[in-house]
């Protein structure tokens, strides 16, 4: 419910349609759901995070960190990832060895580009119609981060275990 409305909110701002592509935007094949509302920059992201905070996700939502961590390179905020080996660095082994990576729905809005670490990128959101960043600190992997949880719907929780400790360089294409 609250994802709905957020989303209903976010397209009543109506952002401009979105010229920065994740390699996440197109629809999944696969998917039984309905379609991506593409007026709010609606896409599928990756995030990485161990099993113990996924079964938390699942049974209560996200929620925003109390304090920034993984180095807080946007700051505080959710973060999520078109490729997932960008997300599989965030991901944590459990008793098995194995990982977890949930694939989102993600509202982005209007989304601010910032091409270097801003740990301060919560402060520049707020007060205008940005309601996401995109930043690639690494030069090489985009992160998409978020900063109301009611933007994010987990849609599928998946269990890896990764030969030679990392997945696949893989792409939702």
């Amino acid at each position: 419910e609250t994802y709905a409305k957020c989303r209903a909110d976010i397209r009543a701002r109506q952002p401009p349609p979105m010229d920065l592509k994740p390699e996440t935007y197109e629809e999944l094949p696969y998917s039984a759901l309905s379609t991506l509302d593409k007026t709010v920059n609606e896409v599928w992201l990756f995030h990485g995070t161990s099993e113990e905070a996924a079964r938390a996700i699942c049974s209560s939502h996200f929620r925003l960190p109390e304090r920034a961590s993984h180095g807080s390179l946007f700051g505080k905020g959710v973060y999520f990832a078109d490729r997932a080996i960008k997300s599989h660095e965030y991901t944590v082994k459990n008793k098995s060895g194995c990982r977890v990576i949930m694939l989102c729905r993600v509202v982005l809005g209007q989304i601010l580009e910032l091409p270097r670490k801003d740990p301060k990128a919560h402060e520049r959101v707020i007060g205008t119609d940005f309601t996401s960043v995109m930043g690639c600190a690494d030069g090489a992997n985009r992160e998409f981060i978020v900063f109301d949880v009611s933007q994010v719907y987990p849609e599928y929780v998946m269990f890896y275990c990764a030969e030679g400790g990392e997945p696949p360089d893989c792409a939702i294409q």
